[in-house]
């Protein structure tokens, strides 16, 4: 489409993640009404429609419309699968759970993007038929989860103060540290390709490798988020904020691509702890009837802060007259390491076990 803008091409990717900011709150009232597992069937139907759309289309508005019910149904399965986690599983399980699920999306990652990118080879409409390999494990899920009702309320009155008793400082508050956390995050994700390209550290091809190690590290921690948390406890987190600061710190003084590759796997790894982590601490904060507010306010923190992270830090380099690349993974690593600081006295203050 070489006479549609750049920027609305951009917004392909870009939709699905901006519904992440609204559609998980309209996910938490849902759920004070509809089962979980009915929404689970709508959200999945969306899917389909959203994700497949697009392959009998050509034009770009009728495309980013399919991408708009794609990130309403994300809206509601994302935070969903958290919390079945949280209804079915107790205690160990539970968060070997959490982290078996962010390993699972890193998989999904890597295969959705190795196999679109195959089909779209053929004609660009292809790539949007990858979705079709998840019909059957949610078909699977769909079939043999069991059909948890909707929590009754004894006093018709106590459903009005649902909400303001949920969003409690404490998780206010983990709101706002995870909104820095996927801010700063992303600086690596939308500034990698360009500065090692236009540095010369590595060419296109080798930041696909350098990129990928992203990828590895978060499957890899997720899978063994569960067995950290006996060791680590309460520290854990702040340990994943400190391990994403030294991968940032690596790549500010690599020069060469194995060196670029580890600060890609450091970065990774704090991801694979920390994902897994904010959720487990999130659902901990408020009483366990109101886990699908608190799984909403981590997801729409994560799409406020992924959706702001090239503004915000461009303003902050165009504000101190540096140019964007080697130096905003500079002001990311410095700015890991003050949350890392203030992680400490927040779970201090609020008198957080994590066990």
């Amino acid at each position: 489409m070489p006479e549609v803008d750049v920027q609305l091409v951009q917004m392909i990717v870009s939709i699905p993640s901006v519904c992440l900011i609204f559609f998980p709150s309209i996910y938490a009232k849902l759920t004070e009404y509809v089962k979980k597992k009915t929404l689970l069937w709508a959200a999945f139907l969306t899917m389909l429609v959203g994700a497949v759309g697009p392959l009998f289309f050509d034009n770009i508005y009728q495309i980013l419309v399919c991408r708009f019910i794609l990130g309403l149904s994300n809206g509601i399965i994302m935070p969903i699968t958290i919390d079945l986690i949280m209804d079915l599983f107790e205690g160990h399980e539970q968060q070997s759970m959490l982290g078996y699920a962010a390993a699972v999306t890193s998989i999904g990652g890597i295969v959705f993007q190795t196999l679109g990118g195959w089909m779209g080879s053929f004609n660009w409409h292809y790539c949007f038929l990858a979705t079709c390999i998840s019909v059957p494990f949610y078909l699977f899920a769909l079939f043999t989860l069991p059909d948890i009702p909707v929590p009754e309320s004894p006093q018709t009155d106590q459903k009005k103060p649902r909400m303001r008793d949920a969003l409690s400082r404490p998780l206010l508050i983990l709101g706002a540290f995870m909104i820095m956390w996927e801010l700063l995050y992303f600086v690596f994700l939308t500034n990698s390709s360009l500065y090692l390209v236009n540095s010369g550290i590595a060419t296109t091809t080798q930041v696909g490798f350098i990129t990928s190690m992203v990828t590895v590290g978060g499957l890899i921690m997720s899978a063994l988020y569960g067995r950290m948390i006996p060791v680590f406890k309460q520290y854990i987190l702040p340990l994943a904020y400190l391990i994403t600061a030294i991968g940032f710190v690596i790549i500010c003084f690599a020069g060469s691509v194995p060196a670029m590759m580890l600060g890609a796997l450091a970065i990774g790894i704090g991801y694979g702890i920390s994902a897994p982590c904010q959720l487990n601490l999130a659902s901990s904060l408020i009483p366990h009837r109101y886990t699908s507010v608190a799984t909403s306010v981590c997801y729409t923190a994560r799409g406020i802060g992924g959706f702001i992270s090239p503004v915000v830090i461009g303003a902050i380099c165009s504000a101190l007259g540096k140019t964007q690349g080697l130096f905003s993974f500079q002001l990311a690593a410095v700015l890991l390491f003050i949350l890392v600081l203030l992680m400490l006295v927040y779970e201090k203050k609020m008198d957080i076990h994590i066990s």
